[in-house]
């Protein structure tokens, strides 16, 4: 065995070494991955009489609890989008005796809100290295897929004829959004390396995602791959950018194929039509006057806002407060639907100061994002790489979800607050794993430099001297 670098030894001796998780840290993962399997397949929820333990809420507080008990609870609550969450939270408790229904406003918070709030401390704080990082990763991608999958068997639709889930995901925009945000987590798992198997499924993934997807007629879906797509365009390398290229035409080319024409007319109304009514089919005229209504309700969301600036009128108070508006324009009735705006719903029931907290949210973890990148890691590491991979799913699913934001209420499901524990999680990871190579890198060699004689710059005598000239030494 050849011999160890003396300052490699001693490098190796001094540095913290990581050490393997413990049976708590190694139980809050497991409630991390069932949490997140729950939340992004919604399976469990077909269990009959299961909603009434409400088992996403009770896998949060186990979760929680390891999360205080580790320490990693009080970093969180320090770290700047943990006190946005928080700070969200604790304002949604201060408007509610403002609330027009404290009742409905508490049944929010309380059902929806508080699932949210804890999924952030749960994919912030569970998550101890870079590999079981990549595993939950995977598992989003894997959920995604077993979503799209249980939408298109059940075969569920509204009234429309548009595709709908079970449970959270009743919603065709919401089923839309959560699939697709899930689509760039397959895509970690396919461009990875890792076994054939994962990349089979992931494939599978690209097949059944798509075909759910378009089976919504989701506009605010259809707004969010496009975002989605140009963040990865500006992510990847040139290579890729012209295999994305090529993918999205023929993707494209296969949709307006493929696709029923009711659905495309849907997919391209967005914001009402004034053409002549009479020349239209009834999906088509279904289409304009969905488009038109939501037209109708972004402006009273706005209205609201402005009414309410302050604490807003509660959450799920906005369709109570919508319908005061119809009634005072001497309309029948309200529409009594949400905002179909995730950004107007919390303006609109929270007032500015939430809706400010919530964007402060997105940035910070999006800069953790661009923090995590830059973290140093030797050219070519796998780590390295991987790391990289992590950032840009996260980057394109944010994008994905920001952009269906302008189309869906989501402002109490738990998807963003996940997004934003994991872009938390991955600066940690990242951080603590540089930390650990460049502790047990070895030290640069020394160069070798030539030793000058104290005769200064001249040239040693290159041949004995004379034996004349020894004997005169002598």
């Amino acid at each position: 065995m050849g011999s160890v670098h003396p300052g490699l030894a001693t490098r190796s001796a001094l540095a913290p070494q990581p050490q393997p998780p413990g049976l708590l840290e190694k139980s809050g993962y497991v409630a991390l991955a069932f949490f997140v399997f729950i939340v992004f397949s919604s399976v469990v929820e077909l269990i009959p009489g299961i909603a009434v333990v409400h088992p996403a809420l009770l896998v949060a507080v186990v979760g929680l609890m390891v999360v205080g008990i580790t320490g990693r609870g009080a970093a969180l609550l320090k770290n700047k989008v943990g006190v946005c969450y928080t700070g969200l939270s604790l304002w949604f408790c201060i408007g509610l005796p403002f609330c027009l229904w404290p009742g409905g406003a508490f049944g929010v918070l309380t059902s929806e809100w508080l699932v949210a709030f804890l999924s952030f401390f749960m994919a912030g704080g569970l998550v101890w290295d870079t590999d079981r990082c990549g595993k939950i990763f995977r598992l989003i991608g894997y959920s995604g897929l077993i979503l799209s999958l249980v939408a298109l068997g059940q075969d569920l639709r509204d009234p429309l004829g548009r595709l709908t889930g079970s449970g959270r995901y009743a919603n065709s925009n919401d089923l839309a959004t959560v699939m697709l945000i899930t689509l760039p987590f397959l895509g970690f798992v396919a461009f990875r390396n890792g076994n054939n198997l994962g990349r089979l499924v992931a494939a599978f993934g690209f097949v059944s995602i798509p075909m759910a997807v378009a089976g919504t007629e989701s506009r605010g879906a259809e707004i969010g791959a496009a975002a989605a797509i140009l963040t990865l365009f500006f992510n990847v390398g040139m290579a890729q950018k012209m295999k994305l290229m090529v993918g999205v035409a023929v993707t494209l080319l296969l949709a307006i194929a493929l696709l029923p024409g009711q659905t495309v007319m849907r997919l391209t109304t967005f914001f009402g039509d004034d053409a002549n009514f009479a020349q239209m089919d009834e999906n088509t005229l279904s289409s304009i006057a969905s488009a038109n209504s939501r037209k109708m309700l972004f402006l009273d969301s706005i209205t609201v806002t402005l009414d309410h600036p302050l604490l807003g009128v509660g959450q799920g108070n906005f369709m109570v407060a919508q319908n005061d508006l119809a009634l005072a324009r001497g309309e029948e009735k309200g529409d009594w639907h949400v905002t179909h705006n995730t950004y107007t719903q919390i303006s609109s029931e929270s007032g500015f100061p939430g809706l400010l907290m919530f964007l402060a949210a997105i940035i910070f973890s999006l800069r953790g994002l661009s923090r995590t990148v830059k973290v140093p890691f030797p050219p070519g590491s796998d780590a390295g790489q991987a790391i990289r991979a992590m950032v840009v799913t996260l980057r394109v699913s944010f994008a994905a979800f920001l952009a269906c934001a302008i189309f869906a209420s989501l402002a109490y499901l738990p998807i963003l607050p996940i997004l934003s524990g994991l872009a938390v999680s991955l600066e940690y990871c990242a951080t603590k794993l540089s930390a650990e190579l460049q502790a047990n890198r070895p030290p640069p060699a020394r160069s070798v430099q030539p030793v000058r004689s104290w005769q200064g710059t001249r040239p040693r005598q290159k041949f004995p001297l004379a034996p004349t000239a020894v004997q005169g030494m002598k």
